[in-house]
């Protein structure tokens, strides 16, 4: 286990740090977030390029930086691994100088000739960075962390400037690859298909603050907040008027939940849990505006009466009602979150409809 501690204050305005976070080796943990949330401020920080104004950053009993103390480790006695998402190769150094770039030269040429077999790089190792594709980039910005052989690796967004298709043969690979190396990860991302793809354990942060953290699936099925809810893709958020005996209702609809009577609050449900149901005296109906292929899944955009925009995905052996009729809308107990107004986060025991 590596347990990474950071409670930062950073000199840009007023945007504060304070986390507590968990690495397990052969595991990744993902930092999620929007666009600065803090998610790359505090890989920085961790790696010990970025200084903060005050606080402390300590890893397992060591203790990389006190701004009381006046303690600060330089990057290069954090053995930090990292990644960006430009990679930041050395255009005049060949592959095998980049993965050989910062290891001591009596271990250097078997951790460059290891790396370039691991990652099927040998027949390139003389190549420079302009002579490859961007997946080769991206392993040989992977050997040069890992030849060093760190203590942590750190990946900022490390496959937003490759196309999809290589994206994702990447990601299966570097699944591959923490199985092997059993190095812990910390993943700096805002793709929630990444997220969920490769992480265990995810930290959600919003204003430089953890809003939730816990196991990737339970994070994602359970926000605590509303706000926690909009990051991780639950994009189908009613505001609710008032509660009474059990039914949420909005100017979208009404909605049966377990919950007490009261006014204010949202309901929400993910896209992939929102399903057309057969005619029936539901309470949610909604009429069909657009389809959209997404590969194994289409989504469906549905309006309610008042303009509110529902998504729902389906796979291509249900079939799909025509555009602009109405249509029935259900979701499963499980999937069906309330929340109050305070955002103090209560399941709802809900009925379909």
């Amino acid at each position: 286990m590596s347990h990474i501690q950071a409670a930062l204050a950073l000199q840009r305005g007023a945007f504060e740090l304070d986390v507590n976070i968990e690495l397990t080796a052969g595991a990744i943990t993902a930092l999620l977030g929007p666009s600065g949330s803090g998610k790359s401020t505090i890989l920085r920080a961790l790696a010990g390029l970025q200084t903060p104004t005050r606080g402390n950053i300590r890893h397992a009993e060591q203790t990389w930086c006190d701004t009381v103390r006046r303690i600060w480790l330089s990057p290069q006695r954090r053995r930090c691994g990292v990644v960006f998402q430009d990679y930041a190769l050395f255009d005049h150094y060949t592959v095998a100088q980049n993965i050989g770039y910062g290891v001591p030269a009596a271990q250097r040429q078997m951790q460059v000739n290891n790396w370039l077999e691991r990652l099927d790089l040998v027949r390139v190792a003389g190549h420079y960075p302009a002579q490859l594709s961007g997946g080769q980039r991206q392993r040989v910005a992977l050997g040069r962390a890992l030849a060093m052989e760190p203590q942590l690796l750190l990946l900022d967004e490390p496959f937003s400037a490759v196309d999809f298709a290589l994206r994702h043969r990447l990601r299966v690979e570097l699944r591959e690859l923490v199985e092997r190396t059993q190095f812990p990860i910390l993943l700096v991302s805002h793709d929630l298909d990444e997220v969920r793809q490769l992480a265990a354990q995810v930290y959600v942060l919003d204003d430089g603050r953890v809003l939730q953290s816990g196991v990737v699936e339970e994070v994602f099925a359970q926000p605590a907040t509303l706000r926690v809810a909009e990051i991780v893709g639950w994009k189908n958020l009613l505001p609710v008027k008032h509660l009474r005996a059990g039914i949420a209702y909005g100017a979208w609809g009404a909605l049966a939940v377990h919950a007490r009577e009261g006014r204010g609050g949202w309901v929400g449900v993910r896209p992939e849990h929102l399903t057309i149901a057969a005619a029936s005296p539901g309470l949610l109906h909604a009429t069909l505006r657009h389809i959209t292929d997404l590969g194994p899944v289409r989504e469906l955009t549905c309006v309610t009466a008042d303009g509110t925009h529902l998504y729902v995905l389906q796979t291509w052996r249900f079939v799909v009602p025509r555009l602009g009729e109405t249509v029935v809308l259900s979701a499963a107990p499980e999937h069906l979150r309330y929340w109050q107004e305070d955002e103090h986060f209560m399941i709802a025991e809900t009925h379909t409809i």
